[in-house]
């Protein structure tokens, strides 16, 4: 922020506060008493880090409590690294995780077989049976490997 004299409109100076964009940043009394008042309603959210230092985020005029949204449970950004790790535990798989929190409506498929229509003769890593083509088949997504539907 830098201060600026500027001539009013009684053509006397006044200083004038603009920010790093070079956007003047009003200096009245009412603007001065308004911000005042923004900054004695927000408060500092109440957890700590995991360093145990008080978390330096502010809490958002809408929260009900006193957390802000990395430390609310309920948040949405708890949420979502609730259903990443969920999923990376299921998969070991960082991109299935990534994708879940980008297609959030969408169900990502986080079984490691998919169910196939055999194109080629093959065999059956569980019970070394003969796999013909045309066959329903669970096709392993990582080790390619396949099996009967009924394994």
């Amino acid at each position: 922020m830098y201060i600026k004299q500027v001539r009013t409109k009684r053509n006397t100076y006044s200083a004038v506060q603009y920010d790093n964009n070079g956007n003047l940043l009003i200096q009245t009394k009412a603007a001065k008493k308004a911000r005042a008042k923004v900054k004695e309603q927000q408060i500092k959210c109440t957890a700590l880090t995991k360093k145990k230092k008080p978390c330096p985020n502010l809490v958002d005029a809408w929260r009900n409590g006193t957390l802000c949204h990395v430390h609310d449970s309920n948040g949405k950004f708890k949420q979502q690294v609730q259903v990443k790790r969920k999923i990376y535990k299921e998969t070991n798989d960082k991109q299935l995780a990534k994708a879940a929190i980008a297609n959030k409506n969408k169900k990502v498929n986080t079984n490691k077989w998919r169910k196939l229509t055999s194109k080629y003769e093959n065999v059956c890593v569980e019970c070394n049976g003969r796999i013909y083509a045309g066959e329903q088949i669970l096709w392993h997504i990582k080790t390619k490997q396949v099996k009967h539907v009924t394994h």
